[in-house]
């Protein structure tokens, strides 16, 4: 409403308007008996089942609102009208009143019959007399602003119009206090195949489709409207310039058309505010990655804004279920009103798509189910409304897959309170909407699913379910929300740069979630004064000057035009009988490199109806030149700033596709410059003449990016075990400038370091790979000297590639970023290890006898298969074998044994199987010592022979006698 002086006030050369009082004395009035009842100073009583005058609180069979029995902080929430809460009064003063129940005797019935006199007052012949009774008094003049009625000329126009004819109608409301002249439309709302079927115990039977007609008006305030032929009433939508949407209220009138506001659309007829129960939660609902690869599709995700063309020229198909609560608890199971209740809420929908969209939304197959049938949908207003989404899904995916739509709309009637509406759509960001229906399995259907759970109070209309229900579809559309959505490119979810910062509470799903701000007013194809969209929650703040506008961002409606365009004319069809304009998909940016040849890529055009008929392409650039090359069925001309090529919707496509047409900058050009591009359809078929579509392309002119230059020693050399440091590494980038470069030095074993250094920036050390960034300057001096040092592994000898990269990420030019790699040979030399030796302590021999020498164990961890040579002695007594399994036997019989063979064949001459004996002198000591010697005489690398030692005890003088030595 209005802000409104005092009443009575003296209004002078203004003229005294009897509404704007009865306004205040209504806003004053509400105030009060809603801070009352929110507070819980007072019960409301409740509906009573059948019917009868409304409480304000309740519809018939449902649960009384929350908010009915309230503390004030959930309370307070819900109240625009900016008095200071009487909560917030009475405790400025002192506790709080106790609740008392006599106050529902006492003034609840005064206040509510004034606010519905007043109310009542406002629309009905009584403000005639009041206006006479107050010239009479001496009023100056008199002003009913929020009325006005058509001339019965032009009634009797609207009633005679034919689909798609327009009607000037002069001047209509655009707020609460002003008009301004309109033209509207008639348009339809159903598709040419649209059976309305109503279920019952014998199936489903069909109905006629609602008698009454609908029009939206195509300039001027934006308004919808339907109208009953024979009577002249019906009901409309007004989208007022002053951020306030109105519900419209239409009857016969001395045989002319009374159009009035009836009141707030998100008000009830009683004043109270509505709630949407979106604002608490989140009311969309994402694909999985399989579910959206069911319904993938190639359209683009790069395309400039499409001109947005005359509204009506392409249309969406949506089919409509119901439940036994929306048909018993809105309409008493009345087939005829929910006909006529949906037609008008489809109508008023139009006004948001028609023109925003160039959509028209149409019902396809309509299914009522009055509470005589149960329904298939088995949740409660308790449901979880996911939970009912899955149910609808489900059963239409089982069910009527042979039935054509775009969508699948569930008006609903499991709203938990008279005046909350609550809905859910599914997200559909890609794919054909047409084919998203589900798959098989109980959790898997994803699709072009939306419900609403419609308000239920007395006396709604479909201006108030136009809160909700054309939010759930834009979803099902591919708009996400506006606090998800980036206001630059209009991709989801992102959490910065959105269109609005008006809900903080998605942060899960990837979207804003810091401190809470109305947008700035702006005009938005055509509506003044919005602040939040269609897609927002701007509506949550609970202030007068932040709401949420029955528009698209522009954003939205460019990636909409893309979307729908996708889906053209398969899914979405053409309107019957208009022309249908062209659509042109361009990419934002077109690469060219400085005095080279670019290809002018990536354009297509689509058209409808253009059939064999030839569209007119033409292509403009301020400088440089456009070249055409001759194409089958293409006619070139123009000029080298503006190329016109001529031809069919598919020689034109083939032809840009071939790479026909190019771009030659001029000479040492760079940066970016504009390619306009137009399609002209020449107005071959249907009415409304040629039909064009515009957008451009950056042509980016880039110069080229020059890689940095290495330079790396051959090889580098150490010996095994021992590090070194190594530099002579060259580096060089003439393009760089002072921007940073990467160097990255990398093996496949062993250790690299590099030291720190001032303006080098090093990672990985120490390891197998170490990134160095810093400009070419300070990297050059730093690799040229012996800094980066190496580690071979343990034991390591041989060849090892060191690779080197440089990369200047891209600094200057275009081809983003070069590197050069390089290899070195790391050659680490072998140096021989000893070998290793192990005997056992004591080797036990029988006393005057002989044995064998068992135990003796050789290691060398780089012998490989050379030769080696054990050595074994004794100071007493001989040691014996024979040259067998590999092992060349020297000095048997004697005191000192030499065994010969490699590492292998020696140590298998000692086990399994023992070869070597000891023999004891004519007068044996008891203990012998064994000496035992083992050369891998030079095995591999340098540093020569290398020995290892050993020594075991011969014991000959025990005896063993039961077990005991």
């Amino acid at each position: 409403m209005r802000a409104l002086g005092a009443v009575g006030a003296d209004h002078g050369s203004e003229g005294f308007d009897p509404l704007a009082g009865l306004d205040r004395i209504q806003v004053l009035v509400e105030q009060v008996l809603e801070e009352l009842l929110v507070h819980g100073f007072v019960p409301r009583p409740r509906a009573s089942s059948g019917g009868g005058s409304y409480d304000g609180c309740t519809a018939p069979g449902a649960r009384a609102p929350a908010w009915c029995n309230t503390p004030p902080s959930r309370a307070n929430a819900g109240l625009q009208h900016g008095a200071l809460p009487l909560g917030k009064a009475i405790a400025a003063v002192g506790r709080p009143m106790r609740r008392r129940a006599h106050f529902a005797s006492e003034p609840i019935p005064i206040l509510r019959a004034l606010s519905t006199g007043v109310a009542a007052l406002r629309s009905s012949r009584l403000l005639s007399m009041l206006a006479v009774l107050l010239l009479a008094c001496g009023a100056p003049t008199l002003a009913i602003e929020n009325t006005v009625v058509l001339a019965p000329a032009i009634a009797a126009r609207l009633l005679e119009a034919k689909p798609g004819q327009r009607i000037e109608v002069g001047a209509v409301p655009r707020n609460a206090g002003a008009q301004a002249p309109a033209v509207f439309k008639r348009i339809e709302v159903y598709a040419a195949d649209a059976r309305i079927v109503v279920m019952g115990d014998a199936g489903p039977v069909e109905v006629p489709r609602s008698t009454n007609l609908h029009y939206i008006s195509v300039e001027g305030p934006r308004v919808a409207l339907s109208l009953d032929p024979d009577t002249g009433a019906g009901e409309g939508l007004l989208i007022a310039d002053d951020g306030i949407n109105y519900s419209l209220a239409a009857r016969s009138r001395d045989g002319g058309l009374e159009l009035a506001i009836d009141r707030r659309a998100d008000r009830t007829p009683a004043g109270i505010p509505l709630v949407y129960s979106s604002e608490s939660r989140s009311d969309v609902r994402e694909p999985s990655a399989s579910q959206l690869l069911e319904s993938s599709s190639s359209d683009s995700e790069s395309t400039n804004a499409i001109d947005a063309v005359a509204g009506g020229t392409r249309q969406a198909v949506v089919a409509i279920d119901t439940d036994n609560e929306f048909m018993e608890l809105k309409f008493g199971n009345s087939s005829t009103s929910a006909t006529n209740y949906i037609a008008a809420l489809f109508a008023q929908m139009n006004v948001i798509f028609e023109r925003d969209l160039d959509l028209n939304l149409v019902q396809g197959t309509v299914i009522l189910r009055p509470s005589s049938v149960t329904d298939p949908y088995p949740s409660t207003s308790n449901t979880d409304v996911d939970d009912q989404l899955d149910e609808l899904g489900i059963w239409w995916r089982d069910n009527q897959s042979f039935v054509a739509r775009a969508f699948v709309l569930l008006l609903s009637g499991k709203s938990q309170y008279a005046e909350e509406s609550l809905g859910v759509a599914w997200l559909g960001s890609s794919g054909i909407y047409c084919s998203a229906t589900g798959t098989g399995g109980s959790t898997n259907i994803y699709g072009h699913y939306s419900l609403n759970r419609v308000f239920l109070f007395n006396g709604a209309t479909a201006a108030s379910d136009t809160f909700v229900t054309p939010h759930e579809l834009g979803h099902s559309l591919g708009a996400s929300h506006t606090h998800c959505t980036s206001a630059t490119t209009g991709n989801y979810p992102t959490s910065v740069d959105t269109i609005d910062r008006c809900w903080p509470s998605e942060a899960t799903r990837g979207c804003y979630s810091g401190g809470i701000s109305c947008p700035a007013t702006q005009n938005i194809n055509g509506v003044p004064n919005v602040t939040g969209t269609l897609m927002s929650y701007c509506q949550v703040q609970r202030t007068v000057a932040c709401s949420a506008a029955k528009v698209f961002a522009p954003i939205q409606q460019t990636r909409l035009h893309e979307r729908i365009a996708a889906n053209f004319p398969g899914c979405i069809t053409p309107t019957v009988g208009a022309n249908q304009a062209p659509t042109l998909i361009a990419p934002s940016t077109i690469a060219a490199t400085e005095d080279q040849t670019a290809t002018i890529n990536g354009v297509s055009f689509g058209d409808a109806d253009a059939g064999s008929d030839t569209l007119t392409a033409t292509f403009s650039v301020g400088e440089g030149t456009l070249d055409a090359a001759a194409g089958v069925g293409i006619t070139v001309g123009g000029s080298a700033n503006s190329r016109t090529i001529r031809g069919t919707l598919a020689t034109l496509n083939a032809y840009l596709q071939g790479a026909g047409l190019s771009y030659q900058p001029l000479a040492n050009a760079g940066g970016n410059r504009a390619l306009s591009i137009l399609i002209d359809d020449e107005g071959h078929n249907g009415s409304g003449g040629p039909r064009t579509a515009s957008g451009n392309s950056s042509i980016a002119i880039a110069a080229v990016n020059d890689p940095p230059v290495l330079g790396v020693p051959p090889s580098i050399g150490t010996t095994e075990d021992t590090s070194v440091s190594f530099g002579g590494i060259g580096l060089t980038d003439i393009d760089s400038g002072t921007g940073n470069l990467t160097v990255t030095m990398a093996v496949a074993q062993g250790t690299l370091i590099a030291p720190p250094a001032a303006g080098i920036a090093i990672s990985g050390s120490p390891g197998v790979s170490v990134l160095l960034t810093g400009t070419a300057t300070t990297l050059t001096a730093y690799l040229a000297t012996p800094n980066i040092g190496y580690m071979p592994v343990a034991n390591f000898s041989g060849n090892l590639n060191l690779i080197v990269s440089a990369s200047d990420g891209g600094n200057s030019g275009s081809g983003g970023a070069r590197t050069d790699t390089e290899t070195s040979t790391l050659q680490v030399a072998a140096v021989n290890d000893a070998p290793t030796l192990a005997a056992p302590t004591v080797i036990p021999i029988s006393l005057g006898g002989s044995g064998p020498i068992t135990g003796i164990v050789a290691g060398d961890i780089d012998v490989a298969g050379g030769s080696m040579t054990q050595t074994l002695s004794v100071p007493e007594g001989t040691l014996a074998a024979s040259s067998q399994a590999g092992v060349t036997v020297t000095g048997s019989g004697t005191q000192n044994l030499v065994l010969t063979g490699t590492l292998s064949a020696l140590n298998g001459f000692h086990a399994p199987t023992p070869r070597v004996t000891y023999a004891q002198a004519g007068s044996p000591s008891i203990n012998v010592p064994l000496s035992i010697i083992v050369n891998d005489n030079g095995g591999t690398g340098s540093g020569g022979a290398r020995t290892a030692s050993a020594g075991s005890m011969l014991r000959t003088g025990t005896l063993f006698m039961n077990g005991f030595e």
